[in-house]
């Protein structure tokens, strides 16, 4: 039987730490891989704990970490993984433990965790251990196909316009503008931590707020944080952010938009889905009860 032991990674150089998620990733289905820098700031914005995270030894050796981030009273796999070699043979499971029995013993109640449906041993793994599927969770990646939805016709009476607006005031009316919950790394508590970084636009009618979208450049791409609508029909909401999207694609329509994790019911997602841009990754979002 090999030797299994875990530390706090609280206990370690954040470099160590970065190895070891460097070799849990290692040959994963998505190319992951961080440095130091990235890793720190994934862990600011997601409310990642190293005290309450773990490095995996095995023999001995560096080879795996799990991550928890901590939202009381939830907390969430922020990421998990074992070195190639000591895969299939029960390790993920001790590690698993490890995570869920602290979640337990800092008074957390509720474990969230998202797997790649392609990922079929963690998916089994983790209804092993007690998780159920709570919802499915798209990745976009793509150019906005414009064309296929021509522009609608302004109402007369319809004076909104699309216009900068900054992170704080759009995140304001955070709750009000999604129907269906976000996934923890879309939560506002996630977006406040880099809302500063983070560019808006806005539907204004009237001077009031109607629709917003949050996002940064990234190699030439849009990241798209956040959007939201105020609208009461979902038909509405997607429209309405439909309009700031086209805003922004039309001066460069070969631009790419890229937006993870959303969930069914999310205005944003529909209206990516509205303009064809390409799914990319499809997740499943997860939890277990603690108590």
């Amino acid at each position: 039987m090999v030797s299994i032991a875990f530390r706090s990674a609280a206990s370690l150089p954040l470099e160590q730490v970065t190895q070891a998620f460097n070799l849990g990733f290692t040959g994963y289905y998505l190319p992951m891989s961080q440095t130091p820098e990235g890793l720190a700031q994934m862990m600011r914005e997601n409310d990642v704990r190293l005290e309450d995270s773990a490095v995996l030894y095995v023999e001995g050796e560096l080879a795996g970490i799990g991550l928890v981030g901590v939202r009381p009273p939830r907390g969430w796999v922020a990421g998990m993984g074992v070195a190639p070699q000591w895969r299939g043979q029960g390790i993920g499971a001790r590690l698993l433990e490890r995570l869920l029995g602290h979640m337990r013993a800092i008074g957390l109640h509720l474990a969230q965790l998202e797997a790649l449906d392609v990922n079929a041993p963690a998916l089994a793994l983790y209804k092993r251990m007690g998780f159920q599927v709570v919802r499915p969770l798209t990745v976009y990646h793509g150019p906005l196909r414009l064309d296929t939805v021509p522009a609608p016709a302004r109402r007369a009476d319809d004076r909104s316009r699309a216009r900068a607006v900054t992170a704080r005031l759009a995140l304001q009316d955070f709750d009000a503008a999604h129907a269906v919950a976000p996934a923890w790394q879309r939560e506002r508590a996630s977006l406040e931590r880099v809302r500063g970084a983070l560019d808006g636009l806005g539907l204004w009618d009237e001077g009031r707020l109607r629709a917003y979208a949050l996002y940064s450049r990234q190699s030439g791409a849009y990241a798209l944080l956040d959007a939201g609508a105020l609208a009461s029909d979902a038909d509405d909401r997607r429209d309405d952010i439909m309009r700031l999207l086209r805003s922004l694609a039309e001066p460069a329509p070969e631009t790419a938009f890229r937006a993870i994790n959303i969930p069914p019911g999310d205005a944003l997602g529909a209206a990516l889905d509205a303009f064809g841009c390409a799914v990319t990754v499809t997740q499943r979002e997860m939890s277990c009860a603690l108590g």
